[in-house]
């Protein structure tokens, strides 16, 4: 699967925690690192 997938993410919640999430809906195993972007450096 390719692709992006923009989301608006509460205040308070860490892009690790909604990449978590993602993972679980789509059922994903990949490493979360391989394919996060993020927006904070």
């Amino acid at each position: 699967m390719d692709g992006l997938l923009p989301i608006n993410k509460p205040r308070g919640m860490t892009s690790a925690d909604v990449v978590y999430k993602v993972r679980k809906i789509l059922h994903i195993k990949k490493n979360w690192a391989q394919w996060h972007v993020g927006s904070e450096r």
